[in-house]
């Protein structure tokens, strides 16, 4: 119903971009809503818009977000450690600091203690951002889409 009322009153020419926004905040105070009550969905929805408006690219908030949420260990290293310890390898193109941050930071939580750190950024680079099979966009973020049952 929403759909088609938003199709027909551009059809019909009579949105504007002050319309269009005052629709975006009534539609904010349902998903405050449906956070409160319904999180898994909220955060499915919201990671699904994320990746349409970035192009399935880490910004900074939902970077945080899913570090928080790895486990053992959450963030090992910040966004200027992976910054500095990956200075001098090559990334795809539309990488983001914070693509690489989320990165790192999985393999961390999945092999510290069983690799060395140094081979952990040489084994993590290689899989998320050099691997010939991969075909989608952004093997990180589509992971941890699929990692969150998106």
């Amino acid at each position: 119903m929403y759909k088609k009322m938003i199709e027909e009153a551009k059809a019909k020419g009579i949105t504007t971009d002050k319309m269009m926004w005052e629709s975006v905040e009534d539609m904010e105070e349902l998903l405050c809503m449906m956070k409160k009550e319904h999180p898994d969905k909220y955060w499915k929805f919201i990671r699904k818009q994320h990746g349409i408006l970035y192009s399935n690219h880490y910004t900074e908030d939902f970077a945080m977000y899913d570090v928080e949420k790895m486990q053992p260990l959450g963030m090992y290293w910040t966004k200027a450690q992976v910054e500095e310890a990956t200075k001098g390898m090559s990334f795809p193109s539309g990488t983001t600091p914070c693509d690489r941050f989320v990165a790192f930071n999985a393999f961390a939580n999945d092999l510290h203690g069983i690799i060395p750190d140094a081979d952990i950024f040489k084994v993590a680079h290689s899989f998320w951002f050099n691997d010939k099979d991969w075909h989608g966009k952004n093997k990180i973020w589509e992971y941890m889409c699929l990692n969150y049952s998106l």
